[in-house]
Order: structure tokens, then sequence, then C-alpha cells
């Protein structure tokens, strides 16, 4: 599958008679790993691996592997939005995937900052553009100060599927975030800004408040979840459907086959079904 025009699979090269005996066993429902269409691979997940942070998380997804730190500095908030804090995320899938080393330096950084681009917009959209952050619980005083939330997702190992794996380590981490409280004192033109040694317990945030994301791949007329590198390479097509609880709240197509509207509401079904796993997965990294 394509994401913005760039293929992420790109260290992943398969034979005519390799993509044929891939998409055979999708059709008959028996994947080249064992599993079924609609199974997941082996994942778990771990909290705090960045201690500096305010929050982070590292999930691993089969071979994929990310992982993600949130950290909050004292901002301005705009003039549009003065009662609301903001985030701005950040993906680096750079030290992973090699590029095409005919393209040349130019070509192979633009490529990659495409990329890079393209799964930053992806995660604000889950995240940020979709509600699914409440902002104002991160004003500080209106129109002066609020929290801005610097999500930064770093892509340490890839074998497909690396959308669904973002976002459960970014919902992983974020869950995790604990923000100090803050006192303000405003005299005259300066502003001093004391940090607590207590946690701020009202900006945490409940994991069930943030959205899953389930990759729909599309090969001929069958469909699967959870696609593998290999699989990816095959797919004609695919479909991010992010859910909360059973609620859309975003789909986005990839690649440059067609989906079949009629097949939509499979689509969405299946996802449904996926994401009760993964909230399954994220409390269970949670208790540990």
């Amino acid at each position: 599958m394509l994401i913005g025009g760039v293929n992420p699979t790109g260290r992943v090269t398969l034979s005519p008679s390799e993509m044929q005996y891939i998409a055979g066993g999708i059709k008959q429902n028996l994947r080249a790993d064992g599993r079924s269409r609609v199974d997941w691979r082996v994942a778990s997940g771990e909290l705090g691996p960045v201690p500096q942070a305010a929050g982070s998380a590292r999930f691993r997804l089969g071979g994929t592997d990310v992982i993600v730190s949130v950290k909050g500095d004292i901002g301005k908030p705009t003039l549009e939005k003065p009662l609301e804090g903001s985030v701005i995320c950040t993906v680096d899938s750079s030290t992973v995937f090699s590029m095409n080393s005919s393209l040349g330096g130019t070509n192979e950084d633009r490529q990659m900052q495409q990329r890079n681009d393209e799964l930053t917009v992806i995660l604000n959209d889950i995240l940020v553009k979709s509600g699914a952050i409440d902002l104002e619980l991160f004003s500080l005083v209106p129109g002066k100060h609020c929290w801005v939330l610097y999500i930064d997702v770093l892509v340490l190992d890839y074998d497909g599927n690396l959308i669904d794996t973002i976002v459960m380590a970014a919902r992983l981490a974020i869950s995790s975030m604990r923000l100090p409280k803050v006192r303000i004192e405003e005299g005259g033109e300066a502003t001093e800004v004391v940090l607590a040694e207590d946690v701020d317990s009202s900006r945490i945030i409940d994991i069930s408040r943030l959205p899953v994301a389930v990759t729909i791949g599309k090969l001929g007329d069958g469909f699967l979840v959870d696609p593998s590198g290999a699989e990816e390479t095959c797919c004609d097509a695919g479909l991010i459907i992010a859910l909360l609880g059973d609620n859309v709240v975003m789909m986005r197509k990839l690649g440059c086959g067609m989906l079949d509207p009629g097949l939509l509401t499979e689509y969405i079904s299946a996802a449904q079904t996926a994401s009760v796993h993964l909230n399954t997965l994220s409390s269970n990294c949670i208790s540990k």
C-alpha cells in the first residue's frame, strides 16, 4: 500500500510467485503466518521507557516497533482559541526505511520527509482533529498561558501496519502522561511560572477517551486486518478506520486501488471487532 504516494514497504521485495502465494492464502482465509484474515499478530506494550518525558510508551505489533514520548511546555494559546491548549505531533520513520539509492540525496530526503509528514498528519487527524483530546483541559490562564503537548513518535522497526502501531503507542503514552501543578504569578510585565512537584490529577487523560486505529488491507475481493510488511506489498489499497468505542471518528483511504463502497459496512464491522481487541491490549499494558 502507498502512504501519500510513498511506499512504506521499501525494504520488502517479493517475487511474483511469492505475491501470488500470499494472495491465494488470503483468499482461502489462511495467511502465510497461519492467521486468518481477521487475526492479529502478537503485541506487547511498555510504559515509561523515556523517564524524562511527561509520558511515554513503547508498543510492538509483530515486527513493527514504535516508541512515543509526550512532553509538556508552557506556551501561549492562539487568538482563535484562547481557552485551549495545543498538541503538536511529530513522526520520524527515517531511520527505518531505506530509500532507493538511485534517487539521489535530494530526492531521498524529500521522500523521507513526505512519508514522515503524511504519518504526522494521520496521527494528528486521529488524536487531535477528531476532538478526542479535550484541549480546554490544558488551558492555564485563558488567552495568556496554556500547556503545549509535544507527541514525538520514533519508528524503531517495521514489518507492516505502522499506523495502527503508532496510534496504540501514542494512546499509551498520553494515558501515562503526568503534568505537574502550575502556579502562575503575574506582576506588571513579569510573569513567573512555578511548577510544583505534585501531579495535576485534573489533567490526566483516560485511555478510553482516545481512539484506536484499524487499517483494513484490500487484496482482490478479500480484506484483512493487521497486514504484515509482505502483505502490504500485495495489497491493492487500504482504509484506516479510527474508532472511539463503536463510533467512527475518521476514515482515510490509502493507496491507488479502488475500494468497493458496498463493502464499507463490512470493513467497519471488522474494525469495530478489532477495536475491542486493541482496547483489551491497552488495558493489559496499563495494568502491568
